[in-house]
């Protein structure tokens, strides 16, 4: 029976048209139990084929299936990418705190992906913490297999250079919450220290604005090189989910007071009142990408960017912490009024950024869309933000009741069959196609990295949707 839950060929393709109807639902349950699991298989085998390369491995082409080339200077084994490393960490602990939970597979297997993923993880552990002792405690978007940072040249090919000092960057925030989790499954309490400590550094390096984005440009649809005087949410958003994590992991440490502090800050700067006439632009609770050195919304080109997608992902982060935070006794002083607070704006972020960007054919959520004229900037469908949007709805679903509790669970089920029709493929071990074009072809972009996700976009919401939905 084990083997039947790595078998992509048992993946039926489930579509839900009535959330009312528990076949339907047990039928879409069954597919991510195996879209998880076939997933961790592909990852760890990959990893296990080769021991001494140590670094989680997941270079190969979502298009063509086949492995890049090794030589290749963006794709190769050459270049390592710190985002995957430490989301790598964060999705194989944390599909090993979920596997030894499941009932519904047979002991020996469960205790085969434990032995399996925590031999991956240690050699993973190593090889950048060596990486981190040679940068000062940094790892960076772009680097050598020696721990040498990258960055792209005008001609677009990777070249070392000598980064900022002293500040914390995005690969550093994505590395601290993948070590904690890390540390927890491997037993070593130093490792979720050292991760707390960096945590800590990054929260103050967010604060005081000195935390930056490490990412380089490899899609020219998706810049990603900052621009003077523009200040956007992706380090407190990717904190609120970092938070949610060290209050699972690391205990008190006043890690959900400092997420709901990042809470407060995006909804305050990066998003509109309920009040139509109190919004900035557009119509209440959308959500923005960036503002300028005063809070206001970065208007550029009379355009005001929306990630439709990383809107969402914030509403699941944040329910999500909060959910963390209750079950671990955890819910700062005065909490539970914000709590509540959450409770009745955040699924209203959902449904309007979600209507935001959702194909009118189904295919996906668009990459950008203007709050302005309410259009597409990019129109092309990254697959990450339909797992995220669908552990937002279900993080909606199970705490809200009447209309919004059935407009949630048709937004996951919505999410869900697109996931499930347009991305996934049997013949890649039930990972998802990384980019959708407008009409639904599959285009050879890269959405943030050219490594395929390593289990923590769709493997890690997945997961949390599993627990989220009944038990069948």
């Amino acid at each position: 029976m084990g083997e039947y839950w790595t078998d992509p060929e048992n993946f039926k393709y489930s579509q839900v048209t009535d959330v009312g109807d528990p076949a339907q639902v047990a039928a879409a349950v069954h597919d991510i139990r195996l879209a998880v699991l076939c997933v961790l298989d592909a990852v760890l085998r990959r990893c296990e084929r080769d021991p001494g390369y140590g670094f989680i491995d997941t270079k190969l082409s979502l298009v063509t299936g086949r492995d890049f080339d090794a030589g290749d200077p963006i794709r190769g084994r050459g270049t390592i990418y710190g985002w995957i490393q430490g989301r790598g960490l964060e999705a194989l602990a944390g599909h090993d705190e979920w596997v030894r939970r499941q009932q519904f597979l047979p002991a020996a297997v469960r205790e085969s992906f434990h032995e399996r993923i925590l031999r991956v993880l240690a050699r993973a552990v190593e090889k950048t913490e060596a990486i981190r002792a040679r940068n000062e405690g940094h790892l960076f978007f772009m680097m050598s297999p020696e721990g040498k940072p990258l960055r792209l040249d005008e001609r677009g090919a990777p070249q070392p250079f000598d980064p900022p000092g002293g500040a914390t960057n995005m690969s550093d925030l994505f590395y601290a919450k993948g070590l904690a989790a890390a540390g927890r499954s491997l037993g070593r309490r130093d490792l979720v220290r050292e991760a707390a400590e960096t945590f800590g550094r990054i929260c103050e390096d967010i604060r005081a604005g000195r935390m930056y984005s490490d990412q380089q440009p490899l899609d020219p649809r998706n810049p990603a090189r900052p621009e003077p005087g523009r200040f956007g949410n992706g380090g407190r958003m990717i904190a609120i989910g970092a938070a949610a994590v060290f209050v699972e992991v690391a205990g008190d440490g006043g890690w959900a007071e400092t997420g709901f502090e990042f809470v407060d800050h995006m909804l305050g700067r990066h998003s509109n009142p309920a009040d139509p006439s109190a919004c900035a632009f557009g119509l209440p609770f959308d959500m923005w990408e960036f503002v300028d050195d005063a809070g206001r919304p970065w208007v550029k080109d009379g355009r005001l960017l929306s990630d439709p997608g990383h809107a969402t992902e914030f509403v699941g982060l944040a329910l999500k912490l909060v959910r963390s935070a209750e079950k671990a006794g955890r819910l700062p002083e005065k909490g539970r009024g914000r709590a509540e607070f959450y409770r009745k704006v955040l699924p209203e972020i959902l449904k309007r950024n979600f209507e935001n960007g959702f194909s009118s054919r189904g295919f996906g959520i668009v990459k950008s869309f203007d709050l302005i004229s309410r259009r597409p900037i990019n129109p092309q469908m990254p697959w990450w933000n339909l797992p995220e949007t669908m552990r937002a709805a279900l993080e909606v679903w199970a705490e809200t009741d009447g209309e919004t509790k059935e407009e949630a669970a048709l937004i996951a089920a919505k999410s869900w069959n697109a996931f499930a029709k347009n991305y996934v493929r049997k013949e890649l071990n039930l990972m998802a196609v990384q980019t959708l074009e407008e009409d639904g072809s599959v285009v050879d972009v890269i959405p943030a990295t050219p490594d395929a996700d390593p289990g923590y976009h769709t493997g890690l919401s997945l997961l949390d949707c599993l627990d989220l939905l009944p038990a069948v």
